[in-house]
């Protein structure tokens, strides 16, 4: 009798905890223990999934985000609950808003949702891909042109992290040798308190993403004797980031870099590469887990085809350009997949897909030689068309597109060889000048008859120069006019 009295009470005391008021925010720090509740934690979780399904009926979406983390801490074996709810945070309700900053930052609440839970189980190769899933497919979508602005924000704070595209692996690794703070670190810091702030609270608002320094700040990073403390201490800074907030290994991600480079890691392809390896080691090995192997190579390609971003300071505009140095190591990992998914027919059409890609990549780099002599070793299925027919299918025109596709292609293709010149990618906007080139002999081959290519070319000028600081967006329509008059002459000629 006592005993079923016991049970009663437990459950009407859970079931109180549900339907109570929600409770203040739980302090920094605290968090709830898998086996603090024994065998109720079953139960526990079957009552607070309710609550927030009734949270979410009622966009109550912080109590929400609350409760789910209270779901994966009391069941963190279960993979697949945490990946749930993750999910849900960064698809269902970011797309409750209409602010791409309000969006962002319920997909880095799934993000983070996920990577508490690993921490949590720190074995769980389902987790590890549930990570490498989201960056890429949510954040880091090409074809969705509504998450520039969260590839952007991801960038801001992987460069503050990192230190720029090529991560500073030396100063982290030395923030991380020693838990004492050094001389310099301790005048900047009492400077610091002097002006009343409080460098462990405030470090990431010196010169963090979107900072915005207060004049205490300010005057701080304006001391010259306290420049290598300031810079000790936010290299500090950048690795409790990294490691407490993000949940990286600061050796893993220079194993990765040091196998799969080089890579930039500002852009969301080079953490689904973390990630997928990182899945891909707690499952025991290539193969065993399939959904990751194949996230691993996708972003690998994906990082070939666009994975360097070209930026400028000053702007909010950035373009995606390929990283040609990583074919080798895409052709590398797709032998790896073949070999470990033998029957997956999709992997026959990729090898051709990539190798295509190899070619325009090396020709849009100026390297003729190599990608004429890889454009012979193509089948001869693929050479078909002929080199010009392969270049701007690749490019991105279908073969059997009309004068308003082309139009709209040289359009966009225009667009490109703006902004990269804008953002002083000369290279770059060579490389898109060649495209240009290229689409119109292969419409003049096909008797296509365009729009004015000038007129083309000065439609695509403004948009292009959206995100551009003015200074710089002045001095480009001042070269671009003589740019412009030099294709009216072009087409004057008979």
């Amino acid at each position: 009798m006592r005993t079923s009295r016991l049970v009663v009470a437990l459950v009407l005391l859970a079931v109180a905890a549900v339907v109570r008021p929600a409770p203040r925010p739980v302090p920094a720090g605290a968090a709830l223990s898998p086996v603090a509740f024994g065998g109720l934690n079953g139960l526990l979780v079957d009552l607070l999934w309710l609550r927030a399904s009734r949270q979410q009926d009622e966009a109550d979406y912080f109590e929400l985000q609350q409760t789910a983390a209270a779901m994966a801490a009391l069941q963190p074996q279960l993979d697949g609950l945490a990946e749930f709810q993750a999910w849900n945070l960064s698809y269902n309700i970011a797309n409750q808003f209409a602010d791409p900053a309000e969006q962002y930052h319920w997909i880095l609440a799934g993000l983070r949702l996920l990577s508490d839970g690993l921490a949590a189980a720190p074995h769980s190769a389902g987790l590890a891909t549930a990570l490498a899933a989201t960056i890429s497919q949510r954040i880091g979508d090409p074809e969705n042109l509504a998450a520039t602005p969260w590839q952007l924000a991801w960038a801001q704070e992987w460069t503050w992290i990192l230190g720029g595209p090529r991560p500073q692996f030396e100063l982290l690794a030395a923030a991380g040798a020693s838990t004492r703070f050094e001389p310099d670190e301790q005048r900047a810091g009492q400077a610091a308190a002097r002006l009343g702030l409080r460098l462990e609270r405030d470090c990431w608002q010196l010169d963090g993403p979107l900072a915005q320094p207060s004049a205490a700040t300010r005057r701080l990073l304006a001391q010259r004797d306290c420049e290598t403390g300031l810079a000790k201490l936010r290299a500090r800074a950048r690795l409790a980031r990294l490691q407490q907030v993000w949940r990286y290994d600061l050796r893993r991600l220079q194993r990765v870099d040091h196998q799969y480079g080089p890579l930039d890691w500002r852009s969301t392809e080079a953490h689904a590469v973390y990630w997928a390896l990182t899945a891909r080691e707690l499952a025991g090995g290539a193969g065993r887990q399939p959904q990751a192997e194949r996230l691993l190579y996708q972003a690998l390609w994906s990082a070939f085809q666009r994975g360097r971003i070209v930026t400028r300071p000053g702007c909010t505009a950035f373009e995606r350009t390929p990283l040609g140095p990583l074919l080798p190591v895409v052709e590398r990992e797709l032998a790896t997949l073949r070999a470990a998914l033998p029957a997956d027919d999709g992997l026959r059409a990729a090898a051709a897909n990539l190798a295509a890609d190899g070619v325009f990549v090396l020709w849009l780099d100026g390297d003729q030689a190599a990608a004429a002599a890889r454009f012979e070793a193509l089948p001869p299925e693929q050479r078909q068309g002929g080199w010009e027919d392969l270049l701007v299918s690749t490019a991105g025109l279908a073969p059997d597109s009309g004068a308003p596709e082309v139009n709209d292609f040289l359009r966009l293709v225009y667009q490109r060889l703006w902004r990269l010149q804008a953002l002083d990618d000369l290279p770059g906007a060579q490389g898109w000048e060649q495209v240009a080139r290229l689409t119109r002999r292969w419409a003049s081959r096909r008797r296509l008859a365009l729009e004015p290519v000038s007129d083309l070319a000065a439609a695509a000028l403004e948009p292009a120069l959206q995100g551009i600081d003015p200074d710089r967006a002045e001095l480009l329509r001042q070269a671009a006019a003589a740019r412009l008059e030099l294709l009216r002459l072009e087409e004057r000629r008979p």
